[in-house]
């Protein structure tokens, strides 16, 4: 259709169309802060393209930064449940990597979104691991839920909390501190 209705444009930018897919993919790849760093200069260098490029990078590059946010919250699960699995053997949470590493995951995941390991720490309520986020600065392990929290640049970080047994099966908002060791 974009053919018949407007002749040449598909041709003029099926070349630059191909250009932003192939660095996309290959910044997609990286699964690290570069490519993160990659993925925005493409968005940057292809926003002042014909139409076409403007309409379908964009698109793209968007699917591939929530991959990133999916594989920043994989990353800190696989260490909240690391931290979990230690817990039910010791009865208590973990208090640095040798604790984890190599009996309950081989390496702490590194965070895609600055390259440093995932985030960990107890927590009166639990056990928190985090990813720094999209707006990668550390903001403690605050982690965001709600939409207003978790939208880009909202100051808040992703990840998973493993509440302490006592505090499980109650109702959302009635989580209040407790002691900071395991039942």
């Amino acid at each position: 259709m974009v053919i018949r209705y407007l002749p040449g444009t598909l041709e003029l930018n099926a070349s630059n169309v191909l250009d932003c897919y192939g660095d996309v993919i290959e910044a997609a790849g990286l699964h690290t802060a570069r490519g993160r760093h990659r993925l925005k200069t493409i968005e940057q260098q292809f926003s002042s393209e014909p139409w076409y490029s403007t309409i379908l990078c964009p698109s793209l590059t968007s699917q591939v930064a929530m991959q990133w946010k999916y594989w920043a919250e994989i990353a800190s699960f696989r260490v909240a449940l690391a931290g979990e699995r230690f817990r039910l053997k010791n009865s208590r949470w973990p208090t640095s990597d040798a604790d984890l590493v190599p009996s309950y995951l081989p390496e702490i995941p590194m965070d895609p979104y600055d390259d440093k390991p995932i985030r960990y720490r107890q927590t009166d309520e639990g056990f928190l691991a985090w990813s720094v986020g999209d707006d990668e600065i550390d903001n403690g392990g605050k982690i965001g839920r709600r939409p207003e929290l978790s939208a880009r640049g909202s100051g808040a970080d992703f990840g998973w909390i493993i509440l302490n047994p006592s505090l499980r099966g109650r109702a959302v908002g009635t989580v209040t501190s407790s002691p900071a060791t395991p039942d």
